[in-house]
């Protein structure tokens, strides 16, 4: 970590889960005329910093990792001269990796964190879906990935990889919660800010001390790739007359990853103060 004072770092992060919200957030927080998100919201910093972004093995998304910044210098400049905006980062790959709490922690102490949680099952399976329409999965079915992820993430491919991983978030808000204060952290649902986007703004601004802006709360109703026909609809215009079926979930593979989450939910109901009710069970 650079030796710089903690008043040069970002006031907040937008943490993730990785398709749970955080980039919905981000885009609201844009809006607001006390706030400063630098053109690009997800430096990603945190986890990348004197490290070289790409995964050993396995396809990545070049385009996006181009843009991740590894250097002190770099990021902080983002920043620099930014009077009395109140300054975030919206990394969500910032909940999955195990050091990135730690780091932010002692970048700055005093930040302000915000996670935003989603059914473990529609999250994982969304980011497949989302991997799967931009080519950078070669698993024809969500079953075939999930199958190969163990050995996938051992032998080095990108952690982005690990759809089924990511969705265990008792070890990942643990993290934060050693590492910041309780009152440091709002937690939110995804659920709730499709469902109650004013509520939950108005939730985000009092934990970062702004006035709630009058603002363009539209993005949380934008429809994510985590339905077969909105995964049908991009696959189509993403490779015209192509003929594979697009990625769906079955009941089954539901099921499944619900019961492998099951266990969670309680732990997590008393970490976050979340009522979770929406989230998949193996009996519906």
């Amino acid at each position: 970590m650079a030796r710089s004072s903690s008043r040069d770092y970002p006031e907040f992060y937008l943490v993730g889960a990785a398709k749970a919200g955080a980039e919905t957030l981000g885009t609201w927080l844009a809006q607001h005329p006390e706030v400063f998100l630098p053109e690009n919201r997800a430096p990603r910093y945190f986890t990348h910093s004197g490290n070289d972004p790409r995964p050993t093995a396995g396809p990545y998304d070049r385009e996006t990792l181009a843009t991740a910044v590894t250097d002190a210098a770099e990021y902080l400049a983002l920043y620099a001269g930014r009077g009395a905006a109140m300054r975030g980062d919206a990394s969500p790959c910032y909940l999955a990796h195990c050091e990135a709490a730690s780091r932010i922690a002692e970048a700055r102490p005093d930040a302000r964190i915000v996670i935003t949680l989603r059914d473990p099952v529609a999250r994982a399976f969304a980011h497949y879906a989302d991997y799967r329409v931009q080519g950078l999965d070669p698993s024809p079915s969500f079953e075939e990935a999930l199958a190969a992820e163990p050995q996938r993430l051992a032998s080095g491919w990108s952690a982005w990889h690990g759809y089924a991983q990511q969705s265990h978030y008792v070890t990942q808000l643990q993290r934060y919660l050693d590492a910041f204060p309780r009152e440091q952290i709002l937690f939110l649902s995804y659920e709730a800010l499709r469902e109650t986007p004013a509520k939950v703004w108005e939730q985000l601004c009092a934990h970062l001390g702004l006035a709630p802006a009058a603002i363009d709360l539209a993005p949380a109703a934008a429809p994510e790739p985590s339905q077969p026909g909105t995964v049908q609809r991009l696959l189509d215009r993403a490779l015209p007359g192509r003929t594979a079926p697009a990625p769906a979930l079955s009941e089954r593979t539901r099921r499944a990853l619900a019961g492998r989450y099951l266990s969670e939910h309680a732990p997590l109901r008393r970490m976050t103060g979340l009522a979770l009710e929406s989230w998949s069970t193996p009996t519906g």
